[in-house]
């Protein structure tokens, strides 16, 4: 793959299209973004060391990995989101739905509802760069239920930026393994909104 002189453009060569089906190899142009232009040429910068066909899978298989861990969008965005749906995590992770919503069951994972029940989302400031679940949250979760008895809550308390973590949120000190400060401060506001 290689860039054209059209913005956003890029040109398919032969090699870049050696799983197409033969009768279909020839260069072509498609137009991309700017954006899309530029996360195509990154991954490819990493691809030689990190991919081979005969361990990953096909072309396809592989693209659809990679475009599930995309997060999707929605009007919670802002606060607690960009948000996956279980399938995108199924397909980064390479599990079942079934296992995702299993770790979600035993808090390894935190899921928000949608409003009409027909959803799972799953906030994406809870994995790491590899996919790693966000460390300690089941404890978490546990200190805040006098309070924060629904997962929206609980996803809104963990990522808000706030003064007490000096301008991080409580997952951003999760990610640092700190967890008594988030501990003490989710027990304290448990005790202090309970009902």
């Amino acid at each position: 793959m290689t860039a054209d002189d059209s913005p956003g453009g890029l040109t398919m060569t032969p090699d870049a299209e050696a799983q197409t089906p033969p009768g279909e190899r020839h260069s072509r142009t498609l137009m991309l973004t700017d954006y899309q232009a530029e996360l195509l040429t990154e991954i490819a910068k990493r691809l030689p060391d990190r991919l081979e066909a005969s361990v990953a899978g096909n072309a396809r298989t592989v693209a659809e990995r990679m475009v599930a861990t995309i997060p999707g969008t929605s009007i919670w965005q802002e606060k607690i989101g960009p948000f996956y749906e279980a399938s995108a995590i199924a397909k980064w992770k390479g599990v079942s739905r079934q296992h995702v919503h299993k770790l979600r069951n035993q808090c390894v994972l935190l899921a928000v509802q949608t409003a009409d029940a027909k959803s799972l989302l799953f906030p994406a400031w809870q994995f790491g760069p590899g996919g790693e679940p966000l460390p300690h949250l089941r404890p978490v979760i546990d200190a805040l239920l006098p309070a924060a008895r629904d997962e929206w809550s609980q996803a809104l308390w963990l990522n808000v930026k706030t003064p007490r973590f000096g301008g991080r949120s409580a997952a951003d000190l999760l990610k640092s393994n700190e967890l008594g400060p988030v501990l003490d401060a989710a027990r304290n506001d448990a005790a202090r909104l309970a009902p």
